[in-house]
């Protein structure tokens, strides 16, 4: 998925550059929060998307972005439709695809990823 498209959907287009750069520092969900309140942007699922996709350019669980934006359907907090996309994920590709179970562990370690 492009990031940028979806990022176009969510900011101003004078930001959307900005924003997509100054999201590539952060590490921590907190982190992106904090800088989305400053900015006055919602913290939406496409904007999480955009910050899991520009930290992780190479990672293996590519699909997380498909399946965050299918689960994030009709929730407004980032990490709701988070939980709701390991269950989209699960059972599409079941718990021990390599991408499932590493990217949960560093969910489950307080969100480093």
């Amino acid at each position: 998925m492009d990031g940028l498209k979806y990022l176009n959907r969510t900011v101003p287009f004078q930001d959307m550059m900005v924003l997509y750069m100054s999201l590539k520092k952060f590490e921590k969900v907190t982190e992106v929060i904090n800088e989305m309140n400053k900015r006055n942007i919602r913290l939406t699922c496409d904007v999480y998307a955009i910050w899991w996709k520009s930290c992780h350019p190479q990672d293996r669980f590519e699909f997380t972005i498909d399946d965050f934006i299918e689960g994030s359907k009709g929730v407004d907090e980032g990490e709701e439709a988070f939980d709701q996309s390991w269950l989209i994920s699960k059972g599409r590709y079941g718990m021990n695809h390599r991408g499932v179970m590493e990217s949960m562990e560093r969910w489950n370690s307080g969100g480093n990823f």
